[in-house]
């Protein structure tokens, strides 16, 4: 017969065990490149330090826009835990305008294409 102190001691462990395990890559990356995000999204990287890659909506009428051209970025990013992340084709901040629209260039945001 198990004593309680017994059955607590194997409870408690196998509750802290998941918690020590380290992260694995794919719990936290959303994206490595465009073709990654579904149809409408793209793959974008954030200004700050250690951004996490994450597909994003495609900008709508009447949001912000980067004007001209924009390109992509090839890059090879290294984070705090040691993981090493290459993305290729991602966009820096903002996705692009959604098809059928195009960045203004004055007012910088998305409009609807003229016919």
């Amino acid at each position: 017969m198990m004593t309680p102190i017994f059955v607590i001691s194997v409870f408690l462990f196998a509750l802290t065990c998941p918690c020590n395990a380290q992260a694995d890559q794919s719990d936290y990356i959303r994206c490595q490149s465009n073709t990654e995000c579904q149809p409408g999204y793209c793959c974008t990287i954030g200004a700050m330090r250690y951004s996490i890659p994450q597909c994003k909506a495609m900008q709508k009428e009447g949001e912000i826009c980067r004007p001209g051209n924009v390109s992509t970025l090839n890059v090879t990013l290294g984070y705090p835990d040691g993981s090493v992340l290459t993305l290729k084709d991602v966009y820096y901040i903002l996705c692009p305008c959604a098809d059928g629209l195009s960045c203004d260039i004055k007012e910088g945001v998305c409009n609807k294409l003229s016919e």
